[in-house]
């Protein structure tokens, strides 16, 4: 959006130049002169102000990006931790399993 804007002005201001131009070419007044110039420079103050938000808006983007990276990262780490102690859960409840299967079996073979 603030890009676009900024084209636009950009356009504008190129627009209003080649008028300039093509005007001064068929002879104009000194106040038209004037006229022109005047708001070629407050089209040059409004794509400065453009460039500016735009440059905002793009420091504003990647400190957002990487405050979720930095998030994101957080919930891999937890993710990894879930996964790591399912893991050993489930190797518990084989452990107790095969303890229990043979403790089964050694009684059964005392029979």
């Amino acid at each position: 959006m603030a890009r676009s804007k900024l084209e636009q002005v950009d356009g504008f201001r190129n627009e209003y130049r080649a008028r300039l131009a093509n005007s001064a070419q068929t002879g104009m007044s000194i106040g038209q002169w004037r006229d022109y110039q005047l708001f070629l420079a407050k089209l040059d103050g409004a794509a400065d102000q453009q460039i500016f938000e735009v440059e905002r808006l793009a420091l504003e983007y990647e400190r957002h990006k990487n405050d979720w990276q930095s998030c994101e990262r957080k919930v891999k780490a937890f993710e990894a931790l879930r996964d790591r102690h399912n893991q050993a859960e489930l190797r518990k409840e084989g452990q107790q399993e095969q303890k229990l299967l043979d403790e089964f079996n050694s009684r059964l073979g005392r029979y």
